[in-house]
């Protein structure tokens, strides 16, 4: 069968609200030009090429079904209460903490008297915030002049990659790490006090680890191209001060 006949029947209504909430999360990629297929259940939504991670939430003033008055504009599924534990499809475990870099609320304004276009890029609005900001506010859904009062500002489509990397931490939680023979974990581009002999150095690639460590958990190397099953104990205090 082809694909086109699935779309067609299951996610051709681009107004329906789960549709929405895909159809923002391909706009917020297309705009950071995140490559690779969605993940359902993943951590977060899009993860851009320069580690970045994204969670989108979607709302609309339109809705598919008939209203009598229009709809305040909410957004669900946020951290909330601490603790909260995340699917990561990178290790297939459930870990806990707060996993995205940045949040992206996304507005399609059209109003219910107009006809809809969920494709027309000029109908949406999006506003920025970084996620701690939205965590620590233990809130599992928010209106969004709760977003603006957080310093979220409408943007256009073709301004937001550049306000997500205004609003993404200076280490986002895909960094590497870099842990030297002394077992303190460096982010890359530290000058790791003139040490240039890194044939005893080890990385590690598990996303949020440099998180984590900065947390005082312990992390341990598993790069295959370096030396494997070091643990770095603490966090560079130059690199922690750049993050």
């Amino acid at each position: 069968m082809p694909v086109r006949d699935f779309w067609s029947y299951a996610m051709s209504d681009l107004q329906s609200n789960a549709t929405r909430g895909v159809l923002a999360e391909y706009l917020v990629a297309r705009a950071v030009r995140a490559t690779g297929p969605r993940i359902e259940w993943d951590a977060y939504d899009v993860a851009a090429p320069d580690g970045t991670t994204i969670e989108v939430k979607a709302s609309g003033y339109s809705q598919a079904w008939e209203r009598r008055s229009e709809p305040s504009i909410r957004f669900g599924g946020l951290p909330g209460r601490p603790g909260k534990q995340s699917w990561h499809a990178d290790t297939a475990t459930m870990e806990a903490g707060f996993v995205a870099d940045v949040y992206v609320f996304a507005v399609h304004t059209t109003t219910s008297a107009d006809p809809y276009d969920g494709l027309d890029i000029s109908a949406w609005q999006f506003y920025v915030l970084r996620g701690d900001d939205v965590a620590a506010t233990g809130q599992s859904s928010m209106q969004l002049t709760t977003v603006v009062r957080l310093g979220g500002v409408p943007v256009a489509w073709h301004e937001l990659a550049d306000a997500i990397a205004a609003a993404r931490p200076a280490a986002p939680v895909n960094a590497v790490v870099e842990v030297s023979p002394a077992r303190v974990g460096h982010l890359p581009g530290c000058p790791h006090k003139g040490d240039a002999d890194r044939s005893r150095w080890g990385r590690v690639l598990r996303p949020g680890a440099w998180r984590d460590l900065c947390n005082g958990s312990t992390v341990v190397t598993d790069d295959p191209t370096m030396i494997e099953g070091l643990t770095a104990k603490a966090a560079c205090k130059d690199c922690v001060a750049r993050s």
